[in-house]
């Protein structure tokens, strides 16, 4: 196997990207590879390079697989190759924003000023 180039200031580091994984797949573990297990069950290998994220192995830490598409961000890969990804992160993110519509009206309650004659 050839192992990856220096990773690009561009792009998150390995352990950022672990913690922005881990909610959404059943497991994530870094070796010279991304190695992704999808919430369906689905095993791929990843690597990270200057051009982006592309899967290379449909097995755990092998690289047997080549012309695969590129992508700018682990999220729009995972999106491609995972619908409950999606999903769990379209959950999370609803979740996100109900609290936050709920804050919202709160506060505004809380700061409504009655005028009195």
């Amino acid at each position: 196997m050839c192992p990856l180039p220096p990773a690009s200031s561009q792009y998150p580091s390995r352990p950022t990207l672990s913690r922005q994984f881990a909610p959404h797949v059943l497991a994530v573990a870094m070796s010279n590879f991304f190695n992704l297990t999808t919430k369906e069950g689905h095993q791929f290998t990843v690597e990270q390079s200057s051009q982006g994220f592309q899967v290379v192995g449909y097995s755990l830490n092998t690289k047997d697989v080549v012309g695969q598409p590129i992508y700018e961000t682990p999220a729009a890969l995972l999106n491609t190759v995972s619908r409950e990804y999606t999903r769990a992160f379209a959950s999370q993110l609803i979740y996100k924003l109900e609290a936050l519509a709920e804050d919202q009206f709160i506060l505004s309650l809380t700061s409504c000023r009655l005028v009195s004659d």
